[in-house]
């Protein structure tokens, strides 16, 4: 299997390929710091009809990568994320995205090993960590509209109000509405709890006890 790894961090980038390339049968097709790196890579290579499996930093410079996993799977190339971030959300937008397998970049060599295996064998690969919390709450996820989906995943990033409807580019009074509409759709009552939900972590004393809500 023909690798392409995106990265924007040199030596991660380096570390992650020198791995790939003592795997049997994996080979690093192409190494990129950047989107534009590897479209340009993939515009010459269009015409080879050549099988990749790309294996992408969620976070490349300021941006996330879901657009480009979106673009990517659109022309039937393999995603798999391979990230620092371990909360379920982002895992769950990048399969709502096209990716087919999520890596976690605390991964032992053996277990990122096994991680590629997989996913070529299957054709998915989910961290067995999360897995019950991916499927319980890929559900609630499942039931939200993209811009609740938004909130949730800048909630996860422990950011304010005002800081949630200025990335979104909203009035603070709209993001207060959405996280009612998450605080009913989850059964929290309190910021804290909803987070905690949100990432798969056990609930605590607050979750579904009754009483107003921490909007």
């Amino acid at each position: 299997m023909k690798i392409l790894v995106i990265d924007d961090h040199p030596l991660m980038l380096k570390s992650i390929s020198s791995t790939i390339e003592n795997i049997p049968g994996f080979e690093v097709a192409g190494t990129f710091s950047s989107e534009d790196e590897l479209k340009k890579f993939l515009s010459e290579e269009c015409n080879r009809r050549e099988k990749f499996l790309a294996l992408i930093d969620l976070q490349i410079g300021p941006d996330y990568s879901f657009e480009l996993i979106k673009e990517l799977s659109k022309k039937q190339i393999m995603c798999a994320v391979y990230s620092m971030y371990t909360e379920v959300p982002f895992v769950i937008n990048a399969f709502h995205n096209g990716a087919r397998g999520y890596i976690f970049k605390n991964f032992s060599e053996e277990d990122f090993v096994g991680a590629l295996n997989t996913l070529v064998k299957t054709g998915y690969f989910i961290p067995p960590e999360i897995s019950a919390s991916f499927t319980r709450i890929s559900g609630i996820f499942a039931g939200m509209t993209k811009k609740e989906q938004q909130v949730a995943e800048l909630l996860m990033q422990k950011l304010s109000n005002a800081e949630i409807a200025a990335k979104m580019n909203l009035n603070v009074r709209t993001v207060e509405n959405y996280l009612v509409r998450l605080y009913d759709k989850t059964g929290c009552h309190y910021r804290a709890d909803l987070i905690n939900f949100l990432q798969g972590n056990e609930t605590s004393a607050n979750f579904l006890t009754g009483g107003g809500m921490d909007v």
